[in-house]
């Protein structure tokens, strides 16, 4: 055991640093000494000016790690276990030799601060964090603007993107609205959007040693003038398409604002939404007042003609369990429920409508067949024995984490009304954001799927989950594929559009609708409408 490990280890302490020449001999030598990661106690890691080329995958045993600093190394690769660190703040992984950064980094919702510059990498994954504050990507390979222009970001207050060779800032970037300090110098930019002038706070802004079209725009920018330069801007800078550019009040729209209509019907699209519209036999959601306070926001829709053969059903159920950790911050903003459409029944009356009905009851009397589960219990019982099981789980294990259905029962701490979904003859089949019912779960044999997104927190969470969702199902090949002009190979995904309409009828949303599924013209996905 090297010295330094074992004196942290004797002492119990929280933070460890390795680092210089002797460091790069010990690991060139024997690689690093892996009794490291039993340090357990460590809130900091700093392994820095070393000669490491790979985090090793035991990194995901420092649970307890709240910064990680490895810059100046020769890192080539992160694993995805990276993603266990729930509790990291702090993670800079500068001056390597990274190309990729894996997706597992998007669980990390704890992270306030981002470095990643001085490395090679083309692309970074999307993230959607609260905490999040400060983030530096200067000096890579990107070409595309990364995707943390979102409302879930809008705490971000630091953005460094210098010396790579992006050539959009997207119009969406005013939805970061503590943004202060914004670095594009040393890029391709020929425009600059309106959109950055509506950002009140940002005081630092250097768009420096870019192709800029506008020799005005260009002047000042060369004069380092932020005021001058964010004024100009508003009066000259690029309008938004014209999707977008009358609808500033829809976060929705303008979060995705690189959209046009070109994009939409294009042929050389390599993933295409066929959206289809809602007819008296879709079914369609009714949703009662008593809802408004436990768990007020619900979207839905249907996807037909979907495949969940030969191990795309376990595929199916990761993506689920990956989204729930990400973009749903751990079922925190919103939760994902997914039935077979054809095991819902129909109303008694066959002259109605199909439909499900979101309420909310008292915990002792709303009663479901969970999933996985023979009988059927009180919402309360359940609530009561997984409490039970979970205390078990911590005292076999000694530790307060919690896996599985466990980990979300804090959600509904304190809760006498749970929400719910019923079906037309009143049998429960949701239960968020704690489980579905055994009655209408999915399977390898499902061939149209009804999908539930719920949130407590806000309309835009829902939103942002069902198009992920959607989104992935697209790109994973869940629909159709076939060849079309070109030879292109598309991935097609066939949706139908579901209503929801209060206890009276009164229609109070229907989702896709116009104004949704609207995407990234260099994300090649369009969307063909009847």
């Amino acid at each position: 055991m090297w010295p330094e490990i074992k004196q942290a280890k004797d002492e119990n302490k929280r933070e460890l640093k390795l680092a210089g020449a002797e460091i790069s001999e010990r690991i060139d030598k024997d690689g690093i000494d892996i009794s490291l990661f039993a340090l357990e106690s460590l809130n900091l890691l700093n392994i820095s000016d070393t000669s490491l080329k790979a985090l090793p995958i035991e990194i995901s045993n420092l649970i307890n790690l709240q910064t990680l600093l490895l810059y100046g190394n020769e890192i080539e690769t992160i694993p995805d276990t990276i993603g266990s660190l729930e509790k990291l703040k702090v993670l800079d992984v500068s001056r390597n030799k990274l190309q990729n950064v894996p997706d597992s980094i998007t669980k990390l919702v704890n992270l306030t601060t981002i470095n990643f510059s001085n490395n090679r990498i083309e692309q970074f994954p999307t993230l959607n964090s609260s905490k999040l504050s400060t983030i530096d990507l200067s000096a890579n390979n990107l070409t595309d603007f990364p995707h943390i222009y979102s409302i879930e970001n809008s705490n971000l207050s630091e953005i460094y993107l210098k010396e790579n060779s992006i050539d959009q800032i997207p119009h969406g970037i005013d939805k970061l609205v503590s943004l202060k300090h914004f670095s594009m110098a040393k890029n391709k930019l020929k425009k600059i959007p309106k959109s950055l002038a509506n950002i009140s706070k940002l005081k630092d802004l250097d768009l420096s040693e870019n192709p800029v079209a506008d020799k005005r725009l260009l002047k000042l920018i060369q004069q380092c003038r932020t005021k001058q330069v964010l004024d100009y801007v508003k009066q000259h800078g690029e309008d938004a398409p014209k999707s977008t550019e009358n609808d500033s009040n829809s976060s929705q729209k303008s979060a995705k604002s690189k959209k046009s209509k070109k994009s939409e019907s294009s042929d050389e699209a390599r993933y295409k939404f066929n959206l289809k519209r809602h007819t008296d036999e879709t079914v369609k959601v009714i949703y009662e007042d008593s809802i408004k306070d436990v768990r007020q926001f619900i979207l839905c829709c249907i996807v037909e003609n979907v495949n969940l053969t030969d191990g795309k059903f376990r595929e199916f159920l990761h993506i689920q369990t990956k989204l729930h950790e990400t973009v749903c911050g751990k079922r925190e903003k919103s939760t994902i429920a997914t039935h077979d459409l054809n095991k819902l029944p129909l109303p008694l009356d066959a002259d109605c409508t199909p439909f499900v009905r979101y309420t909310a009851k008292d915990a002792d009397k709303l009663k479901i067949q969970p999933l996985g589960k023979a009988k059927i219990v009180t919402a309360q019982a359940l609530y009561n024995e997984l409490k039970s099981e979970a205390e078990a789980i911590r005292k076999q294990k000694q530790r307060n984490t919690y896996s599985g259905i466990h980990k979300y029962l804090k959600l509904l701490e304190k809760q006498t009304q749970f929400s719910c979904i019923e079906d037309a003859l009143g049998t429960v089949i949701s239960l968020p954001p704690l489980t579905n019912g055994e009655t209408t779960k999915i399977s390898p044999e499902t061939k149209n799927i009804f999908i539930e997104i719920t949130s407590h927190s806000a309309h835009s969470d829902c939103v942002a989950t069902i198009e992920a969702l959607l989104k992935a199902m697209l790109i994973a090949g869940f629909g159709t594929s076939q060849n079309e002009q070109c030879d292109i190979n598309v991935k097609r995904l066939d949706l139908r559009q579901v209503k929801i309409t209060d206890a009276e009828g009164y229609l109070r949303r229907v989702y896709p609708a116009k104004g949704d599924l609207i995407f990234d013209a260099n994300e090649s996905i369009a969307v063909e409408r009847e």
